[in-house]
């Protein structure tokens, strides 16, 4: 917050106290410099009330000086955590299911917010939050993507007094394989061997 103290005829007013209030509750004192300006610099509390929020400076007045006051909005958001979970290890035209959480600056459950999901720019799910700030949907991969370590991301644009989050995590996209077997015998003694062979083989 910066600003400055003039008297009547606009003459700087060196050393004076002023206060600073956020809706309605005192923050801190400033002094004003010779030319009459000050600054104050405040954390904003990680549990403030979001939306417009009532910024007051206030001179009590001092000998020669009356009491003079002045306000303004400042409008108070919030970051936001989000977290995406899926399986390790897929392949191709396997149904697995995406899930994660958005919460606000202090994990706490956000609903009905919209998230994006893509994974390297390709979308895969539009979904929205439910009243526990959870999301999940089935998604089956497509044969789209190379083999190995891909990332998947889930975007979190702005909306009310929230901020855009964003949230990603990894999977291994591996072969689908497939294996053939071949019983020589169906019929097996005991104490004997029973011979079996096959093949192992990739399917992609």
């Amino acid at each position: 917050v910066q600003g400055r103290l003039l008297d009547i005829v606009d003459n700087p007013l060196d050393g004076e106290l002023i206060e600073i209030w956020l809706g309605g509750v005192f923050l801190t004192n400033v002094t004003t410099t010779a030319d009459g300006s000050f600054t104050a610099i405040h954390p904003v509390p990680a549990d403030s009330e979001l939306g417009p929020v009532l910024l007051e400076t206030r001179f009590a007045g001092s000998t020669g000086y009356l009491p003079s006051a002045n306000n303004g909005t400042w409008n108070i958001y919030s970051q936001i955590s989000v977290e995406i979970n899926i399986e390790p290890t897929l392949a191709v035209e396997q149904m697995t299911t995406v899930e994660g959480f958005v919460g606000d600056n202090q994990m706490n459950p956000l609903p009905n917010m919209i998230v994006l999901v893509s994974v390297e720019g390709y979308p895969v799910g539009n979904v929205t939050t439910d009243e526990n700030g959870t999301f999940s949907f089935d998604w089956l991969v497509p044969n789209i993507f190379t083999d190995g370590t891909h990332i998947i991301i889930a975007d979190v644009p702005d909306q009310g007094w929230f901020r855009a989050g964003q949230g990603n995590n990894t999977f291994f996209l591996a072969h689908r394989t497939g294996v053939t077997i071949d019983i020589a015998n169906n019929d097996a003694t005991r104490n004997d061997f029973w011979e079996v062979s096959g093949t192992l083989y990739d399917i992609d």
